[in-house]
């Protein structure tokens, strides 16, 4: 008995596949909410040595429309490496904190 198939399809292009939309030229993000002016002066940190160890300085960090100071802190020493500390930059007609690290 035959059977009432649809005939086999031959050279039939391969499946649609989801790909991603194509890239869209993004404008650069928008800073909505940043200093215009420098942050105040640090606050003086007096710090006794302590072997091992070295001391992150505090520094200001951006919140609710004022700067708020930040302690700072320990971290262990890593051998070859130094910290550098982060400091605020004035861009353009805005201040943008880089943040520190071990170099």
């Amino acid at each position: 008995p035959a059977v009432n198939a649809p005939p086999p399809v031959v050279n039939a292009p391969p499946p649609a596949v989801n790909a991603p939309p194509p890239a869209v030229n993004a404008p650069p993000a928008v800073v909505v909410n940043a200093p215009l002016s420098p942050p105040p002066a640090l606050r003086p940190e007096t710090i006794p040595q302590r072997p091992g160890f070295v001391f992150i300085r505090g520094h200001y960090e951006w919140r609710n429309n004022n700067y708020e100071w930040v302690a700072g802190h320990w971290e262990r020493a890593q051998p070859q490496r130094r910290y550098v500390e982060g400091r605020w930059e004035p861009q353009g007609k805005i201040w943008v904190y880089v943040p520190g690290g071990w170099q």
